[in-house]
């Protein structure tokens, strides 16, 4: 099978912002927001004001089986939290780009973002950087995100199992204040990775 960078890669950045759950307080250092056996989540601020995320899992499937499935960008309502549509616009040797719509609730607009990714697979480890087109012009009624970067790596640990460790960092634009936003970071990210775990592991 061929292997293709995916759209994993906003994952983390659009349930982080369309996900209500009570503030944290954190320093300038990562700090945990969410810890179990598989899944930690953990966030800290930026220097714009929001709180860059950064997630650590453990998933039971094969690295190939895993870049296969997240390639699907058409599917990704299905799981990822918030996604209301996703098209994949180019695939071509190590660049992928795609366009994501996240909900966001009344009385904010719905955020959309066209992503340019550079991945490499070698030595069974996916390695992968992204950042927003910026000069992407978006549809009516939605506010394009244009401040977005990630960068995750991926590694087969043994035949059949994968260590995710993955980092985001955004600002979703518009008038969202940014206490608002980071509200999210306990939840939608938690929602979301335990979705791709049970999906992968035919749960």
């Amino acid at each position: 099978m061929g292997v293709k960078a995916s759209g994993f890669l906003l994952v983390s950045l659009f349930i982080i912002l369309t996900s209500f759950a009570p503030e944290h307080s954190f320093e300038d250092t990562w700090a945990t927001v969410r810890n179990t056996e598989a899944i930690q989540v953990f966030a800290k601020k930026n220097s714009i004001g929001f709180k860059d995320i950064r997630i650590e899992a453990s998933i039971q499937v094969p690295l190939s089986d895993f870049i296969q499935f997240i390639n699907d960008v058409k599917k990704y309502p299905q799981w990822v939290f918030k996604c209301n549509d996703a098209r994949q616009l180019l695939d071509r040797d190590s660049v992928l780009q795609y366009w994501i719509v996240s909900d966001f609730p009344f009385p904010f607009r719905d955020r959309e973002i066209k992503v340019i990714s550079n991945f490499a697979v070698e030595n069974n480890t996916f390695r992968s950087v992204s950042r927003a087109d910026s000069s992407f012009e978006g549809g009516p009624g939605r506010i394009v995100i244009r401040d977005f970067s990630s960068q995750w790596l991926v590694k087969e640990l043994n035949p059949g199992e994968i260590k995710i460790e993955y980092e985001v960092s955004t600002n979703p634009g518009g008038s969202i204040p940014a206490w608002l936003a980071n509200m999210a970071v306990d939840i939608g990210p938690y929602k979301t990775m335990v979705n791709l775990k049970n999906a992968l592991e035919g749960r």
